[in-house]
């Protein structure tokens, strides 16, 4: 594909679609557990790519996915998610392009409404976001995109809620002459996506009364290869898509890749990366970028801006026995250190200050991790060392050194790769295994492992435990079991307090069997009260506080051994409100452009068709899916979809 001329910029520019692409920002990234100054990063580095947009003056902006890093951040990290977007995401500027298809079909939002559609909002600046792995809400929990969405700052799409057979529609926009349809397909677990592609169980929907239509897909998964199943095969997509803008992945490869398929088909990958380093990987020490995509007429072009804003990242490794092979140190576990010591000083530091820009907001302490390969454990020195004395120098000082055996010659690799085959072929043997059921194998086989032992659960609920350990896998809440924990505590807590009476060791004991025993006679309950917390953000964070507050004598089980004083009645009060989830039904017919939007004709629905990939047709012939060759010409494909010029970094 060819750059739109200036000319045809210029007189066409009604047409000319202008795109921020954008991925894996992580807001909140090391909340809990960096320094406050490191806790900014993800934030400073968002705010400058919503100020990029706005001095693009682009169309909208487009996410590829975990535009958090977990998928409950605290209340902080999301009011100040919903501050910048307000901030530069309200406004008076008109929206120039058209949605042409039904909010309903398309949308993941409960209200299933488009926020700059709404008369009641001024928005400016749209966003559309898939969600990621980090941010996933798991099919039935609400997830803070749900929220920000119901909020009408964002625009949530590509959310799957059927494994079994995934069938997406496109967002069809209008600007001018030109069409573009964005597919969502967000976050699922790779082996599981793999085999629905192969076994051709994810279909597209196309329309067919749109001709030179743009089509980008936007997903977030492994694109590297781990296991043989592990990510997705770059090639294996359908070949009618034009672009692909790859989420995931936290190396910058934003200059869009051919990829060449059978039959003569190719299409495009972009990878823009994150723009947060989330580990101390080589990867992600290379330049942070977002991508201005410019679409005219089937034709496209991405302008790669470098981001001023991102925290110096050096990423080196030395082979100390090759080190002491060339004479550089001495066979000692002190030569190594101080090898080591001048190596950061006089090799990494220096290069440091080649990535400090202008930019007064960019961290200006810098990352550095230094891998260090060995062989003997004479080599190996008290990393501390290290941390203490470029404490103040160096962001991560604690995990600057990164120890790691050499295992060359050791014949580890291939033990690895077959390890990796068998669990690759585990999962082909149980392929038509839903992740729910493997969530009740371990939920019953922890259930048995405690009658085996006979043992009993006192204070936690095994409902409790295993809705816990459901969250964990499946939305990557990884606070989960800690709030189940802090909730049954605390729910004890309260049954003895509204008793009121005092007890001794063994009347406690027979009160918490008794107290035990109703709980698990009312498992509906348990199990709906354990779902509303969980979903309930705010409690959450209240039950952390007030268990942190709990006396030491009443949290110790092991004094209970030694105690035969009454138990003491406690005086705290209660007020445990708890969330509950709605989803609103679907919208009713589609509505026009309303407010500042451009205006749209009440929207008919399109006619939109689906059938098997590639060779399979539908039964009346008339169906156009994975038909690439009916998007151009001949002409157009051999011509126009070469690309003379796709990194300019300069570019408006």
């Amino acid at each position: 594909m060819t750059e739109p001329t200036p000319e045809a910029t210029s007189s066409g520019s009604s047409s000319v679609f202008k795109i921020l692409l954008a991925t894996d920002c992580h807001l909140g990234y090391e909340e809990r557990n960096s320094k406050k100054t490191d806790r900014q990063d993800s934030f400073i580095t968002f705010e400058e790519i919503l100020q990029i947009a706005v001095a693009k003056r682009v169309d909208f902006i487009l996410l590829g996915g975990d535009l958090f890093h977990d998928s409950t951040p605290s209340q902080n990290v999301v009011l100040r998610c919903i501050n910048l977007l307000r901030k530069y995401c309200f406004g008076d500027r008109k929206i120039k392009f058209q949605f042409l298809s039904d909010p309903s079909e398309v949308l993941s939002n409960i209200t299933q409404e488009l926020n700059f559609e709404n008369e009641n909002l001024n928005i400016g600046l749209p966003i559309f976001t898939i969600h990621g792995n980090h941010d996933n809400p798991s099919f039935e929990y609400t997830s803070t995109l749900d929220i920000l969405a119901a909020s009408g700052v964002i625009n949530y799409f590509g959310k799957v809620s059927d494994l079994t057979q995934i069938t997406i529609s496109p967002m069809i926009l209008k600007k001018g002459d030109s069409y573009i349809a964005i597919y969502g397909l967000s976050y699922i677990g790779d082996q599981r996506l793999s085999r629905l592609l192969k076994n051709d169980m994810v279909k597209f929907l196309r329309p067919e009364n749109i001709e030179n239509c743009f089509n980008i897909l936007v997903l977030h998964q492994n694109r590297a290869t781990h296991t043989r199943h592990g990510s997705i095969p770059e090639n294996k997509l359908p070949s009618f898509f034009d672009l692909v803008f790859w989420g995931h992945e936290h190396e910058c490869r934003i200059v869009p890749e051919l990829i060449s398929l059978p039959d003569d088909e190719k299409y495009y990958i972009t990878q823009p990366g994150s723009s947060v380093a989330t580990s101390m990987a080589i990867g992600e020490s290379k330049p942070k970028h977002v991508g201005i995509l410019k679409i005219q007429d089937g034709r496209f072009l991405i302008d790669a801006i470098k981001l001023q804003t991102v925290r110096p990242l050096v990423f080196d490794t030395i082979d100390i026995t090759e080190i002491i092979n060339k004479g550089y140190c001495d066979d000692s576990t002190t030569g190594v250190l101080e090898y080591v010591d001048d190596y950061i000083a006089n090799t990494m530091l220096p290069q440091v200050e080649q990535l400090i820009t202008d930019d007064p907001n960019q961290p200006k302490i810098p990352f550095l991790r230094l891998k260090v390969i060995y062989k003997e454990d004479i080599h190996m020195f008290d990393s501390m060392l290290i941390t203490r004395k470029y404490a103040d120098r160096v962001a991560n000082a604690k995990d600057l050194i990164l120890f790691r055996r050499d295992k060359r010659g050791l014949k580890l690799e291939s033990l690895e790769f077959d390890d990796n085959e068998a669990a690759a072929d585990l999962a082909e043997c149980f392929q038509h295994e839903t992740d729910k059921d493997w969530s009740l194998a371990i939920q019953k086989e922890v259930e048995n492992s405690l009658k085996k032992n006979n043992t009993e659960l006192n204070i936690l609920s095994l409902l409790g435990m295993n809705e816990a350990l459901d969250r964990c896998i499946k939305a990557n809440d990884n606070n989960s079991f800690f709030s189940i924990f802090n909730y049954q505590v605390k729910k004890t807590l309260d049954h003895f307090e509204t008793r009121d009476i005092k007890l001794n060791r063994a009347e406690y004991e027979e009160e918490l069997r008794i107290f035990r025993a109703e709980r698990a006679k009312n498992s509906t309950d348990e199990i709906n009260q354990v779902k509303g917390m969980l979903d309930n953000r705010a409690e959450r964070e209240r039950l952390n506080g007030s268990i942190a507050n709990v006396p030491s004598d009443l949290m110790d089980v092991q004094d209970l051994d030694n105690v035969d004083d009454p138990m003491p009645v406690l005086t705290r009060g209660r007020g445990r409100g708890r969330g509950t989830r709605a989803r609103a039904g679907a919208r009713g017919a589609a509505r026009g452009g309303r407010g500042r939007a451009a205006a749209s004709p009440a929207r008919s629905p399109l006619t939109i068709s689906t059938q098997a990939r590639n060779n399979q047709t539908s039964n009346n012939g008339n169906d156009r899916f994975f038909q690439p060759s009916q998007l151009m010409t001949s002409t157009q494909r051999s011509g126009v979809r070469k690309p003379t010029q796709f990194y300019n970094s300069d570019s408006d």
